[in-house]
């Protein structure tokens, strides 16, 4: 054993006593080359593997403390998915080991990428900027952020505090105009056909905001197209993808951004346009035609309507507001929506603006968890001029004035078809200062009195409107028809009560009609249409059949 008293003796660490820490290593290197070199990580349980290849590195002196110039290039690559990228990084690093403080000076990345999520395109990319890494203040820093993917330019900068806890990330990010419909197709990721035009112009300047767990847009400036967008966009849990909007927008289109009818859709609506246009050509102004058929051309689309799957994960709370809305060619002021869905129930707090001259209100939820999505509404429409919801593409609207209704709608499905056919709920009506176009109804009223009179009409019959100071009624839906029994509109010397269904699947009507004389009379009523005391408040029948498109003029005396 050795002596303890021996001086020469090896000196033994008592246990649990502290080491003098040995002196940090002096870089003194005139420079570094790398040639050719390669880099393998091959992940065993995942199979996933990484590859670095062709790796050139090269770098003047080495010295603590000052500027290093330094060029590095490789060959990135993973299997899973399979994804190559040619890269090349520039710059001057500088660092201090005792303080913890790394730089990078005039940094400059560049390459290219391709692979399996790219669809074959190719991707060209570049970034510039100062980088940063202090760990005994904790932060990191990118300022004179300058960042290119094919057509994207965009600037800012990157701050991270607390990096040995809760890092918090702001900065700020400006994104140049860009064709944004062109930027995905030339990474692969083509955007669903629209309107022409559609996302041609994008552009975006914010302050940013983060965690580990969530990203924030805030006092977010987003043009699209011919709309201003601001406020805030943010995604709070990464993993759970939930996305909060709140944006107030001057004007917006979005039917410009719906996807394109389907070539099946259009022919089926091509074919129902052509059955109501074969039914208003055998009407003719005086009535004598036959009663129209009943359409049978299914009215809506039974393409796949909502992307289940999608709207299950979804975790959203929006609150929009937008100067000017179009939607389904309805301009819509002032209009404001609000909506959250989690978990596959997604609830319509509101939808409301004004119309026309009018108002309304909707709320209703969509629940999408079971197999079959369900589909409720609750809406409010006051004083809102019905013709422009009926108005056909061929012909002018057959019924005008302003509408009041109260609805209370559900159906199941994932297509209009479905929504449609599985349509049940009730309504209320009231049509005020209301106009039956070119209904022509007191001609046939006339043709019915003449026949009582037993006398003839002088004069060609001469298409004309019939006017009406109320409208009003109830509807019961069961099934995609809507059940009226309660029909009732005043007219100045009639009273018109009526019955009957309204077949919304094929967009078609069938009605019983009374028309009660009241017992007005005309200075120039023709002398076979004059009403006498006899005929005060006899009910004239009529029959309304055929495309809801026709309006009054599908309607017949009963015989």
């Amino acid at each position: 054993p050795a002596d303890p008293n021996d001086p020469n003796a090896p000196t033994v660490t008592e246990p649990g006593k502290p080491q003098v820490p040995s002196r940090p290593v002096k870089l003194d290197i005139d420079s570094l080359t790398v040639n050719n070199a390669r880099v393998q990580y091959h992940d065993a349980r995942t199979g996933r593997m990484y590859t670095a290849e062709s790796i050139q590195l090269s770098t003047g002196a080495v010295h603590e403390g000052a500027d290093i110039p330094l060029k590095l290039t490789a060959f990135l690559g993973t299997n899973q998915p399979v994804v190559r990228a040619r890269t090349e990084l520039a710059g001057e690093l500088r660092f201090d080991r005792v303080l913890k403080r790394y730089q990078l000076e005039d940094m400059r990345l560049s390459g290219e990428a391709s692979g399996d999520p790219l669809q074959g395109k190719t991707v060209t990319f570049s970034a510039q900027g100062q980088l940063l890494l202090d760990q005994s203040a904790n932060i990191a820093e990118w300022t004179g952020l300058k960042l290119a993917a094919n057509q994207m330019r965009a600037l800012g900068e990157l701050r991270v505090r607390n990096l040995d806890s809760e890092p918090q990330l702001t900065g700020g990010l400006s994104i140049a105009e860009l064709d944004l419909r062109a930027f995905f197709d030339s990474i692969g990721q083509p955007l669903p056909a629209m309107a022409p035009g559609s996302l041609g112009k994008f552009e975006l300047v914010s302050r940013l905001q983060g965690t580990r767990d969530s990203l924030g847009l805030e006092d977010l400036t987003l043009k699209l197209d011919e709309s201003t967008f601001t406020g805030r966009i943010a995604v709070e849990d990464f993993a759970r993808q939930a996305l909060r909007l709140q944006l107030k927008g001057d004007t917006f289109n979005a039917d410009r951004y719906l996807p394109a009818k389907t070539e099946k859709a259009a022919n089926a609506s091509a074919a129902r346009q052509a059955e109501v246009q074969n039914s208003e050509a055998a009407a003719v102004a005086s009535g004598e035609s036959p009663l129209p058929d009943a359409p049978t051309r299914g009215a809506w689309s039974d393409d796949r309507l909502l992307p289940v799957e999608r709207l299950r994960a979804l975790d959203v709370q929006a609150d929009l507001a937008i100067g000017q809305l179009t939607l389904k060619g309805l301009p819509v002021r002032n209009a404001t929506l609000k909506a959250q869905g989690q978990g596959g129930m997604l609830t319509l707090q509101t939808l409301a603006g004004g119309l026309y001259n009018g108002t309304f209100n909707t709320q209703g939820t969509l629940d999408v968890r079971p197999e079959t999505p369900l589909l409720a509404l609750q809406t409010r429409i006051d004083k809102v001029p019905v013709e422009n919801f009926i108005k056909s593409q061929n012909a002018n609207p057959p019924v005008r004035g302003l509408l009041n209704l109260n609805s209370n709608l559900s159906g199941s499905g994932n297509s209009q078809k479905a929504l449609v056919e599985s349509l049940n709920g009730t309504a209320s009506f009231v049509l005020n200062d209301g106009v039956l176009v070119n209904a022509n109804l007191e001609q046939q009223i006339c043709r019915g009195i003449s026949v009582l009179n037993r006398k003839t009409l002088n004069g060609e019959p001469r298409g004309k409107d019939t006017p009406f100071k109320e409208l009003k009624g109830s509807l019961v839906f069961r099934n995609g028809v809507a059940s009226n029994q309660d029909l009732l509109v005043r007219i100045p010397g009639l009273t018109v009560k009526g019955n009957g269904d309204v077949d919304l699947r094929v967009l078609g009507m069938d009605y019983r009609v009374g028309v009660v004389v009241e017992g007005e009379q005309g200075t120039s009523a023709d002398p076979a249409c004059q009403v006498g005391e006899r005929f005060v408040g006899v009910e004239l029948p009529l029959r309304c059949r055929g495309p809801l498109e026709m309006g009054a003029k599908a309607c017949r005396i009963d015989r």
